[in-house]
């Protein structure tokens, strides 16, 4: 390809329809068509892999499995695929172990080891156990990805008072983020970096990543973008009678770009120098054909569902292409990052993330214009998911409550 065709498709990769679909290379150098083990493997040089350990939530199946898989593969040292289903989440890490070991058997490496933890999102408690049974694992921790969520679905509410879309896609990965929040922030390591060689204080401070999985989907939400009540900033609950699947869903996604975007800033204003730096991401997999997905199409999706899934069918992805995005959040430089060296800043692998971006086909892009445009509506967001999550000791005192109190998220 010549280099003014490959200029012409890092411009346009993302004007949709027709860069998805021709699967041009945006300035990443991926496309909709890249595999997230593409993704790692070629980001290797930027961002090793090698000594981490990762969290993916919903890693049993599809998007979850497969970035957990390129993950393993991609020469992490550890990673904890936590799945409200115990069998299937045991199996999954069997099957990853098995790659990871045939894999590590042709190059002489040690291979990835790989367990299952279990956690229900829909239950706070189930939550605060999960991040207890990796406490006792004495392990560190580099990437939290929130992959798991509830599809577009009737109206419930969990045992802890919340609709089930904000609970379980908001809610819940606030409060799992806040338990993991000191091991994210290196804070756990137990490790004393006096008199460390420059190597492995380096490793120690690489920056953690959290990454939100998203959808294009929040741009379908409610007129007023996240519904809070204006005095107490508490979540709006919906009855039977006024609830809306899609726009519950939508709600529930904005809700996660506005936390990637705030906690981004917070986090980095409140860091001390010697914690390592965490960055946030929301990444959208794309359309992807899953069971949750064929079951919200077919219970909650309405005429709605059935004309996205119509206009939808030649845009869809593997799960595989589908985690290509998620797992470039967890490899791929931004733009904080002090040890990036200027021979990689000025050359081939110059492309930077900036903390807090929405990335779509492994590249930035834009979101809706309450992401873009309403930092109040972001703030009261945020500032109402980290009140809902306050309910434990461990919380009250935290990062993100001392944040809150400081007047971080606005007032």
């Amino acid at each position: 390809m010549s280099s003014t065709a490959r200029a012409f498709e890092r411009k346009h990769a993302g004007c949709w329809p027709v860069g998805h679909l021709a699967g041009w290379r945006g300035p990443s150098g991926f496309s909709s068509r890249s595999t997230a083990r593409e993704v790692v493997r070629e980001n290797a040089g930027l961002h090793t892999l090698h000594g981490r350990v990762a969290v993916v939530t919903g890693a049993n199946c599809g998007v979850g499995f497969e970035t957990a898989r390129a993950i393993a593969l991609g020469g992490a040292e550890v990673v904890v695929l936590a799945c409200r289903d115990s069998i299937a989440g045991a199996e999954a890490a069997r099957v990853i172990q098995d790659e990871a070991r045939f894999v590590a058997g042709d190059d002489g490496s040690s291979s990835c080891r790989v367990c299952c933890l279990r956690v229900d999102m829909e239950s706070f408690e189930s939550v605060r156990t999960f991040a207890d049974a990796f406490a006792r694992l004495n392990l560190p921790l580099h990437i939290l990805v929130h992959n798991a969520g509830l599809m577009p679905a009737p109206y419930e509410r969990t045992r802890d008072g919340h609709e089930r879309h904000m609970q379980v896609n908001v809610l819940s990965p606030v409060l799992l983020t806040r338990l993991l929040f000191r091991a994210l922030r290196g804070e756990d390591d137990g490790s004393n970096t006096a008199g460390a060689d420059e190597g492995a204080l380096l490793e120690k401070n690489a920056a953690a990543r959290v990454v939100f999985v998203t959808s294009a989907a929040h741009r379908f939400t409610y007129p007023e973008g996240v519904r809070l009540s204006r005095q107490t900033d508490t979540h709006h609950q919906a009855s039977r009678a006024n609830h809306d699947p899609m726009r519950a869903y939508g709600e529930s996604k904005l809700c996660v770009l506005f936390l990637a975007k705030i906690f981004a800033c917070a986090c980095e204003a409140s860091r001390a120098p010697r914690q390592r730096r965490v960055a946030f991401f929301a990444a959208h997999p794309g359309a992807i054909v899953t069971k949750g997905s064929e079951r919200a199409r077919l219970e909650s999706g309405g005429w709605r569902g059935a004309a996205l899934h119509a206009i939808g069918r030649p845009f869809l992805k593997t799960a595989e292409a589908g985690a290509a995005s998620v797992a470039f959040c967890c490899v791929a430089r931004f733009e904080a990052e002090e040890d990036a060296s200027s021979e990689e800043k000025d050359g081939k692998n110059s492309f930077f993330l900036k903390n807090g971006a929405y990335v779509v086909n492994c590249d930035a892009a834009r979101a809706s214009r309450f992401v873009e445009r309403d930092v109040r509506l972001a703030r009261r967001a945020c500032r109402f998911a980290i009140t809902a999550t306050n309910a434990f000791p461990e919380t009250r005192n935290d990062a993100f409550a001392e944040q809150l109190a400081n007047g971080a998220y606005g007032a």
